[in-house]
């Protein structure tokens, strides 16, 4: 009956995603989980909304879902389909970002949030403009190996690049992106 019941869910989600406007699915090099996400049209006068979700295949299991809005959203899995991160910036003044790590068996647990930006955004305050909100983006995500990543990132003072090692999550390296001279 369980397994009744996670086929009708996941035939029930993937009808939702067919009929969605814009969709995007991730796999897993193992094709053991899917990241997908997918707007749709609510009206007036909520507008558009974006779901996100991470499911395991073909269990159905969630260990990530979230509804925002539609705007920018990455997701890039480990080599080894162990690990995955998802990004969402739902607005030009946030970029949320989390890590899921799969266990081998049972129930998987659910994405923790990251903060890559974090060090970016405390020295952007210590400096702060108060007529100016800061603003960083990431607009790629790879993984270097199965155990670091890499983003590229910006905010209104210039461009990064950011190398996160999985076993520190909160001290990122950055090095910035010189900018290139135009004449």
């Amino acid at each position: 009956m369980k397994k009744l019941q996670s086929f009708i869910g996941l035939a029930i989600a993937l009808s939702a995603f067919a009929q969605a406007e814009n969709q995007n699915l991730i796999y897993s090099p193992n094709k053991a989980f899917v990241v997908a996400w997918f707007d749709t049209e609510l009206g007036e006068p909520i507008g558009s909304a974006r779901s996100i979700v991470l499911s395991e295949l073909p269990a159905g299991n969630k260990p990530f879902s979230i509804v925002t809005v539609p705007r920018h959203t990455l997701a890039a899995w480990s080599s080894d389909s162990k690990r995955c991160v998802i990004i969402n910036a739902p607005d030009n003044g946030n970029t949320n970002t989390w890590l899921f790590t799969a266990k081998k068996e049972g129930p998987q647990r659910d994405a923790i949030p990251i903060y890559p930006l974090r060090p970016l955004e405390r020295t952007y305050y210590r400096h702060w403009d108060e007529h100016q909100l800061w603003r960083p983006g990431i607009s790629e995500v790879v993984w270097k190996d199965n155990h670091t990543i890499v983003f590229s990132a910006a905010d209104n003072r210039g461009e990064y690049k950011i190398t996160l090692q999985i076993n520190d999550l909160d001290h990122p390296s950055i090095d910035p992106i010189p900018q290139q001279r135009t004449e």
